[in-house]
C-alpha cells in the first residue's frame, strides 16, 4: 500500500492541508490590539483629499485600515485550500479501508 500512487496522491493534500491550519497566525488575536488613536497619529502626514483614491475611501483610511490590520484577504486562500486539502481524508479513507479487504 505504501509503495502505491494514489496512496501519495490522497496523502499529500491531507498533510498540506493539516500543515496550513495548524499555523498559528490564522488563529492571530494580539493580547494588545491596536488603539485607533495611535493609527491615527501614525497615518496624519498621508492625504485626506480624495474620497475615491482607494477601496477603503482615501489614502489616510487606508493607511488607518493597514495599521490596525484590516486587509488579510490571503488568509482565507489558504483557509479554503486547506479545507479542500483535509476533505482528501475521505477518498485517503476509502483507499485505505479497499486495500487493507484487498489484501
Amino acid at each position: 500500500m505504501i509503495n502505491n500512487f494514489w496512496f501519495y496522491f490522497f496523502l499529500t493534500p491531507v498533510l498540506v492541508g493539516t500543515i496550513i491550519l495548524s499555523i498559528p497566525s490564522f488563529y492571530y488575536s494580539s493580547i494588545n490590539p491596536p488603539v485607533f488613536e495611535d493609527a491615527v497619529s501614525t497615518c496624519k502626514d498621508i492625504s485626506n483629499e480624495d474620497v475615491y483614491a482607494t477601496q477603503y475611501g482615501t489614502l489616510q483610511d487606508k493607511c488607518i485600515a493597514n495599521y490596525m490590520g484590516e486587509p488579510r484577504d490571503w488568509e482565507y486562500f489558504y483557509i479554503l485550500i486547506s479545507f479542500i486539502g483535509i476533505s482528501f481524508i475521505i477518498p485517503l479513507l476509502i483507499f485505505i479501508t479497499y486495500k487493507l479487504i484487498v489484501s
